[in-house]
């Protein structure tokens, strides 16, 4: 599967890149073809408080009603159909695993797919068999660095391309998981 690492601009005082960008101007350009996915997040945390000042007032009445399964321990939710369209936002965008799938799948069928990290056990780190099988997106912040991003949809990758220059071409057999 193809995909973007895609990076803000440079800290000169740190010599290393920083997202600049929120999610939801991240996924904007492709908002419009994503309308239809379920959203599997894992270790995705969310602020009350976006940063165009609008509240999470709803996160105790409509956000659990669109949570179709949870997964205390290792905090991953499944979430209903235009889910990631309303809440980006509120995405923090650190170390966020966020995947796309057409159908939704039972959380507990994740277990097949996870790799224990040494350094800590309560994160379930699925492997990219999952990402390849199950996912038609999927989004990786990797330490408010950089998003990375793989589409089974070139329409797709070609559209963040253009909108966001400061990428890479990756490919998910490439990358370690």
């Amino acid at each position: 599967m193809d995909g973007l690492h895609i990076f803000g601009k440079k800290s000169p005082e740190k010599h290393t890149n920083h997202i600049d960008y929120h999610f939801d101007e991240l996924i904007s350009p492709i908002s419009h073809l994503i309308t239809d996915y379920h959203w599997l997040l894992n270790q995705v945390i969310f602020n009350h408080v976006a940063y165009d000042g609008d509240t999470f007032d709803d996160y105790e009445n409509k956000y659990d009603k669109i949570i179709i399964q949870t997964e205390e321990t290792f905090h991953i939710e499944l979430t209903a159909k235009g889910f990631l369209n309303k809440y980006a936002k509120f995405i923090q965008g650190d170390w966020d695993a966020i995947y796309g799938l057409r159908n939704p799948i039972n959380i507990k069928d994740l277990i097949k797919y996870k790799r224990i990290l040494w350094w800590n056990r309560k994160i379930l780190n699925i492997d990219k068999t999952f990402i390849e099988n199950n996912s038609e997106i999927y989004f990786s912040c990797v330490d408010a660095a950089y998003w990375e991003i793989y589409s089974k949809n070139e329409e797709i990758l070609n559209i963040f391309a253009e909108k966001f220059p400061n990428h890479q071409r990756i490919n998910l057999n490439n990358n370690k998981y």
